[in-house]
């Protein structure tokens, strides 16, 4: 389906261990914690958006260090697309968290 509105799709890296349960057409909140400027520690994490719509899930493996993650891509509102990005430009933590309203729609 490729109704995305004025909708932008941004993809972000994520731990391994995400649910299972973010799949594509499921919704999630997304959360940001920004880094503090001594680089190591995270502030209170805020949420950003609720009900973001997930458009893919892709399982990633390798690096330098070969660390696996999860890829995502959120279809982000215009209104929230400067904030994640800027959170992704950042080093930010972003943390994604499954909403299970959205499955009722």
């Amino acid at each position: 389906h490729n109704d995305l509105g004025s909708r932008r799709p941004i993809n972000i890296e994520l731990p391994a261990d995400l649910t299972p349960a973010i799949t594509p057409g499921s919704f999630v909140d997304v959360w940001i914690a920004q880094r503090e400027k001594a680089g190591s520690t995270y502030g209170v994490p805020e949420q950003l958006a609720s009900m973001v719509e997930v458009s893919a899930r892709v399982a990633r493996a390798g690096g330098l260090v070969n660390q696996t993650g999860t890829n995502l891509e959120l279809l982000v509102e215009p209104t929230h697309l400067e904030p994640l990005l800027q959170a992704l430009a950042n080093e930010s933590r972003i943390i994604v968290i499954y909403n299970p309203a959205g499955t009722q729609q």
